[in-house]
């Protein structure tokens, strides 16, 4: 006579409803969280080198980042996926440090930065480019000591806009066709070319 029974496996008391294991956890969230204070800090990286409203908008974003960071530090205690937070965490801190320092002292000096930015856009040169570093430089103490910026674009260099003077070529008939000089350079006065910010 054999037996009718079959060993049969345990059955899960809990059948229905979620593992532990695969639903998420408080500990997802914390990790989730510090993502999303990493994701401000770099997305702030982006927003600070542009205009005034995009700086100031960056320097938020970054000192959010920053405050996520340290929140989720302090929370990480006790967590299984402690690792990936820290990581996460430290980005958020770190990145966002970075970005609210270069986009808060950007705010701080935005005359000399706007003026930096004029001078940049005209400069066709390594040296010109230069010249424009070193502007910066100077702006940045008249700015701070009260003195009128530096504006207009580098000394030497060619600007925009000007008179080309004709010259005449011969040709093979025997005429004359004017002609642009090689040499012809537009210029315009650094004054005429931006007005000095009144405070």
């Amino acid at each position: 006579m054999q037996d009718s029974r079959r060993p049969r496996a345990p059955q899960d008391p809990t059948h229905g409803s979620p593992r532990p294991g695969n639903r998420p956890g408080p500990d997802a969230g914390r990790v989730r969280f510090a993502a999303a204070g990493a994701g401000l800090a770099v997305l702030a990286s982006a927003l600070v080198v542009g205009d005034v409203l995009a700086t100031a908008v960056g320097v938020a974003l970054a000192l959010a980042g920053i405050v996520m960071g340290i929140v989720a530090l302090v929370r990480s205690r006790g967590t299984s996926g402690r690792g990936l937070l820290i990581a996460f965490a430290v980005i958020a801190i770190l990145w966002g440090a970075l970005n609210a320092l270069g986009g808060g002292s950007r705010l701080l000096v935005w005359p000399a930065t706007q003026a930096y930015q004029e001078c940049t856009d005209r400069s066709l040169t390594l040296s010109s480019s230069r010249h424009c570093e070193q502007q910066l430089t100077d702006n940045v103490w008249h700015h701070f000591s009260g003195t009128p910026l530096e504006t207009g674009s580098p000394s030497g260099e060619a600007s925009p806009t000007g008179s080309a003077s004709p010259t005449g070529s011969a040709s093979p008939s025997g005429t004359t066709t004017p002609q642009p000089s090689s040499s012809a350079s537009p210029t315009v006065s650094p004054a005429a070319a931006s007005p000095t910010p009144t405070h």
